[in-house]
């Protein structure tokens, strides 16, 4: 009888450790996003940056507009998108550290439209609004996309929290290519 007893114990404490786990893998994206769009309604930039690994995701962002410089420039396979690259590359970089900020980030995470003041540019377009897609993509990554589905942010598992750590942005052509912290 005691024996049984434990091992009742034992399936239902292996049962609430299953749930608790799918519960944080299904809820925990939903909480970050709205951690984030608290901040970003709060005008708490300091919250907002510690979802954020700042480095990887304005070298994903780099890279983006650094594959779109040399594409411009006829494809890296040519000798003038290769020169764009090359020269490209740091004056992109120093842009993207300019203009990569906490406020950039909350015009993205906002759940109301800011009101532009032309005070700074605005170098991300995508605005996630109330209601975005998750993607989830494994027990360590999900993206998150707007509903029109254009353009979408990587987030990666950071301990039991998850950070952003990239962007996919969709192309002219109208494809997206895929830069994230695990590609640069």
């Amino acid at each position: 009888m005691k024996r049984i007893r434990l091992i009742l114990i034992g399936v239902a404490a292996l049962l609430l450790l299953v749930l608790g786990a799918a519960g944080w893998f299904y809820g925990s994206p939903v909480w970050t996003l709205r951690q984030m769009q608290r901040a970003a309604d709060d005008r708490d930039a300091a919250t907002l940056s510690t979802y954020v690994d700042f480095p990887a995701f304005r070298a994903a962002i780099a890279a983006e507009l650094t594959d779109e410089l040399a594409d411009h420039a006829g494809g890296r396979d040519s000798g003038l998108g290769a020169l764009a690259a090359t020269f490209g590359g740091p004056l992109v970089d120093r842009a993207v550290d300019a203009l990569i900020t906490p406020n950039a980030l909350r015009r993205v995470f906002a759940s109301e439209m800011i009101v532009d003041d032309g005070s700074e540019p605005e170098p991300l377009r995508m605005k996630l609004g109330k209601s975005p897609q998750i993607d989830r993509r494994s027990l360590s990554e999900f993206r998150v996309s707007p509903r029109d589905r254009k353009g979408e942010l990587i987030f990666r598992r950071d301990g039991l929290g998850w950070k952003l750590v990239g962007i996919d942005m969709p192309r002219e052509g109208g494809a997206a290519e895929e830069h994230d912290a695990a590609t640069i």
